[in-house]
Parts: C-alpha cells; structure tokens; sequence
C-alpha cells in the first residue's frame, strides 16, 4: 500500500497535522483533498505557484513559503541546525523559501507532525517535466531538483555530446537529467538487482534505451577496470556518512576515469580539494567538481 493511501488509515488512530511540500504538482493537490476527505489528517500544501489555489472549505490550509508570515521565524531556526548555523539570517531565508526546506522547519518547530515528500522530475531539456519512480529504502536520498539545476548549470556546455557516468545511479535521475541537456550517452551504475529494474523503468518510460547503458555492478568495482579518461564527466551521489566519496575521489586521483568528475557529499564530509577542483553548497549539500587534469598534476608530485 503507498504511503499516501496509509496516511488516512495511521490518522484514525493518531489525528496529525502533515504538511505536502510539493504542491505544485496537482497530484500532491489531489491526495491532500483525498486525506482531508478522510478524516483525522489537516493537510498543509505547500506551493510555489502563486496562481494555485484549491477548494473553499476544503479541510486543509495552502501556504507559499516565499511570503509565508513565519519565513523569518523559520529562517533563524534552520540558522540553530548543523546545516544552517554558518548562514546569515538573508541566506537562511532564501533556504527556506525552499518549500522542503520549510516543511521540515514546520515539524522542527511543532507547527506540523509530519511531512510527505519525494517527487524526482527531470528539471529540463528535451524531458523537462517528466517524473522518475523512485526506490525506497534508507540509503535512498534523491538529489533535490534545486541542487540538480545548479549542478547541471555548472557542467553547462560540457554536457553536449558527453559520455557520461553515473555511479550509485539509484532512479537514474543525474545520468537521465544529463541525456536530457543534450549528452550522448550514459552509463548507469547500481548494485541493487531491485533497484536497476526500477531505473530501468525509468529509462524506457523516457524511450532513452538507445543511449543508455545499465550495469548491475559495486561502483568501486566498475571503476576499477576503467582507462584514463573513458568517461567525460562522471557524476556520483554516494550514501552520506561512509567515506565513500573521499575513497572515489581518492581513486579518481589514482587513475583519473573521466575528463571530469563530480561528486555530491554532505557539508559535514569535507574532501580534499585544491583550485583547480571546486566544491558548491546549497544547505547541507555540496557538489564537488574535480577535473583530469588536476589529478595528472598530483600523481606527478
């Protein structure tokens, strides 16, 4: 049974107040009038948008965190948490205006018990729009759309005609997005037989079969049998909290496997990084960007 239609069935027992932050999308709008209509949930949709509005007297609130009354109440509090505590109050407002960002200040601060998030979209290109299943589990932390664009802008044009890798490829969605933004073909990287079945859905839902390439293997594993430069860009988003991307930089350094390669880690799992490598934050998130060229420079040391 899906999470959402559980809601209902959970609420009965325990009235909650769930806050949906991706609004926006009219299937979330829907499933908030669902659980409304049931009983025992007050849902609180998030939005954007500020053209969207639902029902009178649906039985929930609609807030858009841009202009929301508590934004500024919200942004000092994420500025006490590990990820917002080195931001001013300016930056941490932007943060929140992020309506993830907000739904988790609502439950922090009590004003919700609960929020349901997890829609992944390709965020532009030839597929811009079009959703992508995603896997459950733990270790599944889809990389947001919003860290996903700045990501994307910053291998901008490298992107045309690229080969391109995606390591712990959990749903695809980095490698996907890349094909999207005019890259000629990935090849996508996951252990998980369960997992690579539900990304394979997502690449044919796409019709991307012709430039995709789907290996059931250990990352560490894969690279291990890779030439210098058999990739232009590899993109990586490994577990949080293993050191496995500090060991898949530190391979990268060892034998450099694509022209570039980037990484998403958490702010609190610095890598070793010199110009000309960089490292972006957004929140909690960083994209660390590492170029061949810098690795050839220090095997020659």
């Amino acid at each position: 049974m899906a999470f959402l239609e559980q809601l209902p069935i959970r609420a009965a027992r325990a009235p909650r107040r769930i806050v949906l932050a991706e609004g926006d999308e009219e299937r979330v709008r829907d499933a908030a009038l669902r659980l409304a209509e049931a009983g025992g949930l007050e849902p609180v949709v998030l939005i954007a948008d500020a053209a969207i509005d639902m029902p009178v007297d649906w039985g929930g609130e609609v807030r858009r965190p841009a202009d929301d009354d508590q934004l500024g109440q919200f942004a000092e509090v994420y500025r006490e948490t590990p990820q917002g505590n080195q931001l001013t109050l300016a930056a941490a407002r932007d943060e929140v205006r992020d309506p993830l960002r907000f739904a988790g200040m609502m439950v922090r601060t009590g004003a919700a018990d609960g929020a349901v998030a997890g829609a992944v979209r390709i965020v532009s290109g030839r597929w811009g729009g079009r959703r992508l299943k995603v896997p459950g589990g733990p270790d599944v932390r889809p990389t947001s759309e919003r860290v996903r664009e700045a990501w994307m802008s910053i291998l901008g044009p490298e992107l045309e005609g690229a080969t391109v890798l995606d390591l712990f490829a959990g749903s695809g969605a980095l490698g996907l997005e890349a094909l999207s933004r005019g890259a000629r073909v990935a090849t996508f990287v996951e252990n998980s037989r369960k997992v690579a079945e539900l990304l394979r859905a997502n690449i044919e839902a796409l019709d991307a079969g012709s430039a995709a390439d789907l290996v059931i293997d250990d990352a560490f594993k894969f690279i291990t049998s890779l030439q210098p430069r058999a990739f232009d860009i590899a993109l990586a988003d490994p577990p949080y909290s293993r050191g496995l991307a500090a060991r898949l930089l530190q391979r990268f350094r060892e034998v450099p496997f694509a022209q570039i390669l980037s990484i998403e880690h958490g702010t609190d799992e610095p890598l070793d990084l010199s110009p000309p490598d960089q490292d972006r934050r957004y929140g909690d998130t960083a994209i660390a960007i590492v170029p061949a060229a810098h690795s050839d420079e220090e095997n020659r040391r």
